[in-house]
């Protein structure tokens, strides 16, 4: 098996060569809200603010 194929299966291709994954406008903007709302989350963290997060 190449590396390729191997770093891909355990999800780290996006950092194999040049080529860009195709996503949807909607999925680039829910990846870049979370992003933004982690940021947030460890700058409290940092701060010493807790705040518990639940998910359903």
């Amino acid at each position: 098996m190449k590396a390729r194929t191997i770093l891909r299966r355990l999800g780290l291709g996006m950092f194999v060569g040049r080529e860009a994954e195709r996503k949807s406008p909607v999925a680039r903007d829910r990846e870049r809200f979370e992003a933004d709302v982690k940021e947030q989350f460890q700058k409290l963290k940092e701060k010493g603010i807790s705040i518990p997060v639940f998910t359903l």
